[in-house]
């Protein structure tokens, strides 16, 4: 029984599921929650009407925020079960993937590009991260091969309702979403003289998600337009070499990024030395990696944009092009060879594979003891945050019930004597001149200038009697003179 479900076409997608989820819960608690995390979980405490003022200001679409605080309604802000939709994310991703392998080229396909997904280290730490982005790459997986459904001879309404529903989730769930409809239009306009019933069942779609998504369209023109006018906190690319850094992103180490650019390039030769025609859904497929790993490099030296967490919707189609290529490349040799230079690739991304990465970035709850153990130690009266932001993140870990009362946060870390602050102008200075002990969490090392303000205040009316460093953070002991 166990042989022959092993055998089928999708008896293997539950092993390869069975591993994801063994995986991705083993290491659910690699990293403390921390980056953007404390940012969603806070936001998603407060009530449906402040949620759509904040909505309005707020760089995401509504999507992850609503689900999250569903969640958080029905189980708490605990570190493991509130990354719980994001390993559900992640590990129905492999399904479409597998769906897409299988359907739409081979047995080999689908088995390697979901084991390739499977060891990747970056998707490994979005399927933890309580942020969209594990939702952000299911949907586009899930879009993508229902996209690809229409071009059957006669697609079924299924599946045009299907498209129009996951590209409606899409652009609520992240904005780049419309990329991924861009790649679809594109795809559908190339290929319009060879299969025109296409067009008609894309139309039909596409203006169901636009009327799904029409009551969002005045924030998402707010939102584009102050991007395009104030620019982005994104940095422009240095140089190609982003391009390279961003593949090694997807690959894991430069060993197994330098071997997938090989494939890529032989495959690419190859194709031109044999003159070949490239089927439709292999060009989907390399239009869906290449275009906007490209398109968006140039695009970001006009508006920066080229962040490898925003590219995860192409990351996936490199790792289903990576066994497309081996295909091609050995087409001569029978399938059991193929398959075993496929798993070549994936041993590497295996043995390559690291789950607990270290990261000097996610290392909040020692920056709190550290805070715990010199309050003792000094007995502090007060403690000053900058960036103004990482407030959230302290308080994750320094005070989940402070954490959690987002409605009356501002006057309850005031109460407790808690300045996340800028820069010195945003505190009346007289509340500091009568503490004793305060405690200076620099939560950028230095990185932020607007912190030399306060550095400079410090020094002026305190001693400095002690400094820690607890990875990319600086901890500062301050007495009063």
């Amino acid at each position: 029984m166990l042989k022959k479900i092993i055998h089928s076409n999708y008896g293997i997608l539950y092993v390869i599921l069975i591993l994801n989820i063994f995986i991705k819960l083993i290491y659910i608690d690699a990293f403390p929650i921390s980056g953007d995390e404390p940012f969603t979980i806070f936001h998603a405490q407060f009530d449906w009407n402040e949620l759509k003022t904040i909505f309005i200001n707020e760089n995401n679409p509504p999507l992850y925020f609503i689900l999250i605080k569903i969640w958080i309604q029905l189980v708490g802000t605990h570190s493991m079960l509130i990354r719980i939709p994001s390993i559900v994310f992640s590990v129905l991703t492999v399904v479409y993937i597998y769906k897409i392998g299988i359907t739409y080229f081979n047995k080999n396909t689908a088995i390697l590009s979901s084991l390739i997904y499977t060891f990747s280290s970056y998707m490994m730490i979005y399927s933890h991260e309580v942020r969209v982005y594990s939702l952000f790459a299911l949907l586009t997986t899930g879009s993508m091969y229902y996209f690809l459904k229409l071009y059957e001879k006669k697609p079924k309404t299924k599946y045009i309702l299907l498209l129009s529903i996951f590209n409606g989730l899409l652009i609520y769930a992240h904005f780049f979403g419309f990329i991924v409809i861009f790649l679809q239009v594109f795809f559908v306009l190339i290929n319009y003289l060879h299969i025109k019933n296409v067009l008609l069942a894309y139309l039909k779609s596409s203006t169901l998600t636009l009327l799904l998504y029409t009551p969002y369209f005045p924030i998402l023109y707010v939102r584009f337009t102050q991007s395009a006018k104030n620019g982005t906190w994104i940095q422009s690319p240095s140089g190609l070499s982003d391009v390279y850094y961003m593949l090694w992103t997807f690959f894991n180490q430069p060993f197994t990024t330098i071997v997938a650019i090989t494939i890529f390039v032989f495959t690419v030769t190859l194709f031109i030395i044999r003159k070949s025609t490239l089927n439709k859904e292999s060009f989907f497929v390399a239009s869906w990696a290449f275009l906007p790993l490209f398109s968006l490099f140039l695009l970001s030296f006009y508006i920066p944009m080229y962040l490898d967490r925003y590219l995860i919707f192409c990351c996936i189609a490199f790792y289903i092009l990576i066994p497309i290529s081996i295909e091609y490349l050995f087409k001569n040799k029978s399938t059991a060879v193929r398959f075993a230079i496929g798993s070549f690739f994936v041993c590497i991304m295996l043995f390559t594979f690291n789950p607990k990465k270290e990261s000097n970035f996610r290392t909040p709850d020692k920056v709190v003891r550290t805070i715990e153990d010199l309050k003792k130690e000094y007995r502090s009266d007060a403690i000053i945050i900058s960036p103004s932001w990482a407030y959230r993140t302290f308080l994750y870990h320094y005070d989940k019930v402070l954490f959690s009362q987002a409605k009356t946060i501002d006057r309850d870390m005031k109460d407790r004597s808690i300045y996340p602050i800028q820069t010195i102008l945003d505190i009346d200075t007289s509340k500091l001149n009568s503490k004793k002990v305060i405690l200076f969490l620099d939560d950028w090392n230095g990185s932020n200038s607007n912190n030399q303000s306060i550095y400079s205040y410090l020094n002026i009316h305190f001693t400095k009697a002690k400094s820690v460093q607890v990875s990319k953070s600086t901890i500062s002991v301050y007495l009063k003179k």
